[in-house]
């Protein structure tokens, strides 16, 4: 078991404290193994140390700030169930898009593998653990989706699993590789939006 998220606890308090008491108390076993019942999915154990740590974030003030992964929040249990289920009933049934080429992940306006467990503008941008990737990605990898995002390309992907998000997350954060615009932690290189 890794401590990135308890690191990164630690030095989120000390770049923006108002954000470090934004953090809901840690999910319960009960609540982990609902969410697996619910996805049909084993997750990933270093997600599972996550939600042990912290379950998401609660939102402070309108409008939703203040935010520790650019614009995202850390979506709790329920917020991955309800934004998961969203996109489920929208396009569980749709075909995959014949004239996308598999890549990194699968051509399809949306895939129960992919589990959203950041995101802002109402769900319109999530961050997902991608566990049924294309033909060249890995299972577990972190992307971005949004409407109209490119499927195809390889920038997608953010990070090859949750154990190398969380190992950048906190690198970025130790090393200085932001700047604070309005209570919201915004990458200089623009890591995600």
């Amino acid at each position: 078991m890794n401590d990135y998220w308890i690191a990164i606890r630690e030095q989120v308090n000390a770049i923006l404290p108002a954000l470090a008491t934004s953090f809901n108390p840690p999910a319960s076993d009960d609540q982990i193994d609902f969410l697996e019942k619910v996805l049909n999915v084993s997750l990933p154990q270093s997600f599972i140390t996550y939600l042990k740590t912290f379950n998401g974030q609660h939102q402070i003030e309108p409008p939703f700030e203040p935010l520790i992964l650019g614009y995202n929040y850390l979506f709790s249990v329920n917020e991955i169930l309800n934004n998961w289920s969203c996109y489920v009933d929208l396009f569980d049934d749709d075909p995959k898009i014949d004239f996308l080429v598999e890549n990194k992940v699968q051509p399809v306006y949306w895939d129960r593998g992919w589990i959203p467990f950041a995101g802002f503008n109402g769900g319109s941008s999530l961050l997902c653990i991608d566990l049924n990737p294309g033909r060249n990605g890995y299972r577990g990898q972190i992307i971005q989706y949004f409407h109209a995002c490119d499927l195809e390309a390889d920038d997608i992907v953010k990070a090859a699993s949750f154990d190398d998000f969380s190992e950048i997350l906190l690198a970025r954060l130790t090393t200085h590789q932001y700047e604070i615009d309005d209570n919201i932690i915004c990458f200089t290189d623009e890591w995600f939006v």
